[in-house]
């Protein structure tokens, strides 16, 4: 599998991406996570990726190409990882365009620096969701609450260590943004709204309204979400 561990820009698939998720928050929740002081560096690992360890999965490249690896995904690096042969963890190389990333039943498409992830799917739109993980603020512990390892913070988006070992005589807060999107026939991403829903499925205008007047349905609910499109999917073909 080809790599580098400073990842470029991933050429693909998503559009405007970052455009929607700095000025579409309606269908986004932020949760925060602190990580005390004393706590094993590890702690700050254990959130940072989607899985809890990395697994066999495969990607497709735009060329046809594929490849098969042990893979994660960074939330805080926003890049997809894989394990090389040395036990190396890197990011995969822009060098090749991914179309696709396929880890045990998960899918995601991933472009310019980060992966959305497939929910739900049907011919008019599909449901996919978006996680960040950013370092939010440090509080200091004890008279001077000055880190004395090679830890160290660069900026509010990466964060560095040498030593996953060590402890850390801060505590360090961490805010995790989830937001979910819709993608149409076009690739075009949209907020999830009960209005976008009814231009992506005009025909099931009605079912749609009283699906989300009748379940009290919160667009934020990924449990919900999932729902939504379940009975959209019973009612697609008729």
């Amino acid at each position: 599998m080809k790599c580098k561990k400073h990842s470029g820009r991933f050429i693909l698939l998503l559009i405007g991406l970052t455009v929607l998720y700095t000025n579409q928050i309606s269908a986004q929740t932020i949760t925060t996570i602190t990580i005390k002081s004393g706590e094993d560096f590890t702690a700050v690992f254990k959130q940072m990726y989607r899985f809890p360890q990395f697994t066999y999965g495969k990607v497709y490249f735009m060329n046809k190409d594929s490849a098969t690896g042990r893979l994660n995904y960074n939330l805080l690096m926003g890049k997809m990882q894989f394990i090389d042969k040395k036990g190396d963890t890197l990011v995969l190389s822009d060098n090749n365009p991914i179309r696709l990333v396929a880890i045990d039943t998960n899918l995601f498409y991933c472009n310019t620096g980060e992966c959305v992830e497939l929910i739900a799917g049907l011919p008019s739109a599909e449901l996919v969701v978006s996680h960040h993980l950013k370092f939010a603020d440090e509080q200091k512990v004890g008279a001077y609450g000055l880190p004395t390892s090679s830890q160290s913070i660069e900026n509010t988006n990466s964060f560095k260590t040498n030593d996953y070992s060590l402890r850390l005589d801060k505590d360090l807060i961490f805010t995790k943004e989830t937001s979910y999107y819709l993608i149409d026939v076009n690739r075009h991403f949209m907020a999830v709204t009960e209005k976008n829903l009814k231009k992506l499925f005009p025909k099931q205008k009605d079912v749609i309204e009283n699906y989300v007047k009748e379940n009290q349905v919160s667009f934020k609910s990924e449990s919900d979400l999932k729902n939504l499109f379940s009975y959209l999917a019973k009612t697609y073909w008729n």
